[in-house]
């Protein structure tokens, strides 16, 4: 794990860790039987147990609680960046991801839902994290690969975030009203268009990604409004 925060998930070999350890490759295989073990202990260790804050209070509504549960996940893959590179087989049900799912769970209890479909909204909820994470981590490579390529100093790529400044610009001049009415509409609403010289910082982007997460747990929260508008309905015996 120390080689992958300082170095990136690329640097994880058996024998990069033999030689941080001082011990040959092939007396690793005394442990594990593969790198692919590795992965997969470095991923469950890597996203840690859930904080103890992120139990849901008495005077807390299941929504704010899985919002914080979310926010705390979305936290730990921005800090921890190599777990969002591991490729899903990699990812364990180990203490750690139980501890993660048996928080979300208890979060989700009291409401109408069954535990299949509490079991549905969980993983609806872990995938959009992961996927909002890797989408802004890779947002954030290809601004500074752009930044490289384009003859930029150290300091000028290491804060380069958003790779679309330029594509904003270049809807503005191409998203015609005839052709691309709807294009040509948001860009000179301001939707796209960011402020001259802006670059998203991480409290901008954690924003970003609250705002998708409130949009996606909107949904969830319709999915409990039927079910109980369903349960008012139906005769107390069919319950």
């Amino acid at each position: 794990m120390s080689i992958a925060d300082e170095e990136g998930l690329a640097s994880v070999s058996m024998a990069r860790i033999a030689d941080k350890l001082g011990f040959t490759t092939m007396s690793l295989y005394r442990y594990v039987a593969s790198k692919d073990d590795v992965l997969a202990l470095m991923s469950d260790a890597g996203t840690g147990a859930p904080i103890r804050s992120l139990r849901r209070s008495d005077d807390s509504s299941w929504r704010d609680a899985m919002e914080r549960w979310c926010l705390a996940q979305y936290d730990l893959l921005m800090s921890r960046r190599w777990v969002t590179e591991l490729a899903l087989y990699t990812l364990p049900v180990g203490p750690n991801r139980l501890a993660w799912i048996e928080s979300g769970l208890e979060l989700l209890e009291d409401t109408p839902l069954d535990a299949s479909t509490r079991f549905e909204v969980l993983g609806l909820l872990s995938q959009h994290v992961l996927g909002e994470a890797r989408l802004q981590i890779e947002l954030e490579r290809l601004a500074q690969a752009t930044a490289r390529a384009e003859g930029a100093s150290p300091g000028e790529v290491e804060s380069a975030t958003d790779p679309f400044l330029s594509f904003d610009a270049l809807l503005q001049r191409l998203a015609d009203p005839e052709t691309y009415p709807s294009i040509y509409r948001a860009v000179n609403e301001g939707v796209t268009e960011p402020a001259v010289g802006s670059r998203p910082d991480h409290d901008q982007r954690r924003a970003e990604a609250l705002f998708r997460i409130r949009t996606v747990l909107d949904g969830v929260d319709a999915l409990i409004r039927r079910e109980r508008r369903g349960r008012r309905r139906r005769p107390a015996n069919d319950r």
